[in-house]
């Protein structure tokens, strides 16, 4: 993303987050310059509306440990949402669901 300062997806990028990660509205995402310019942004209408304070960590541009923590995190916690309503959807489908 070229400013996260106003956070402006690409198609690309649009597609991704609608079709691959399946976001919905109201999710957290963070947007970066990749250059250690980043904010927390919230999906909305295939569009990030910023929900947070543009941070900037300093020269080498790298996130602390805690910041991927929580990045990392909520991709954790998306992915066992997913694999829980996929397992689920699989229980209807054979008609073993509790």
């Amino acid at each position: 993303m070229a400013d996260p300062e106003t956070p402006v997806m690409e198609e690309a990028a649009r597609h991704h987050l609608a079709r691959v990660l399946r976001l919905r509205a109201g999710e957290a995402v963070v947007a970066t310059d990749g250059r250690g310019r980043w904010r927390w942004c919230r999906y909305a209408d295939g569009a990030l509306e910023p929900d947070g304070p543009l941070e900037e960590d300093g020269d080498n541009g790298d996130l602390t440990a805690r910041q991927l923590g929580k990045v990392g995190g909520n991709m954790v916690k998306r992915l066992v949402e997913r694999g829980e309503q996929a397992l689920t959807e699989d229980a209807e489908q054979d008609g073993t669901a509790d």
